[in-house]
């Protein structure tokens, strides 16, 4: 389902993005790319308390176990942005891991929100974000093939 998003620049001139498979697949690599590389990084520096870019999520500072496991899902979150362009998975089925991973993600924020004492507001607006990235996701793969795989 590709959406055409229209709109008059100054000029006059009508600009119209393709928002269908190939743009999903750049906009939501690059999105979490960002988190990736932050996480791969230094998690504390970029989401702890004292954020350098002032996206705290936690208001505790990580303990060793939690900087191992947010420096491996950086590395995994990077694989999978990756993947498309660098590995040769197709992007429908990509598409369709990230549909899962997204659901997979409203639930953890969710949670989250409820049951970390430690967690900043700005999980709301990361839950927030995932509704219209939900719904383009959707939009995007519930016209493809069904394909070899359960999905």
């Amino acid at each position: 389902c590709a959406l055409p998003i229209s709109r008059f620049s100054p000029k006059g001139f009508v600009v119209v993005m393709d928002m269908g498979l190939d743009t999903y697949s750049a906009f939501i690599s690059a999105y979490f790319a960002f988190f990736g590389i932050l996480l791969v990084i230094n998690a504390d520096l970029f989401f702890g308390p004292d954020s350098i870019i002032m996206m705290a999520y936690f208001e505790d500072y990580s303990v060793g176990p939690a900087l191992f496991f947010g420096k491996a899902l950086g590395i995994t979150i990077l694989h999978l942005c990756a993947a498309p362009y660098v590995f040769g998975v197709p992007k429908e089925a990509m598409a369709k891991v990230w549909l899962s991973a997204n659901i997979c993600n409203v639930i953890l924020f969710a949670y989250t929100i409820m049951y970390i004492p430690g967690a900043t507001s700005l999980w709301y607006i990361q839950a927030a974000a995932q509704a219209p990235i939900l719904l383009w996701n959707y939009c995007v793969i519930k016209d493809l093939p069904k394909g070899g795989a359960m999905f």
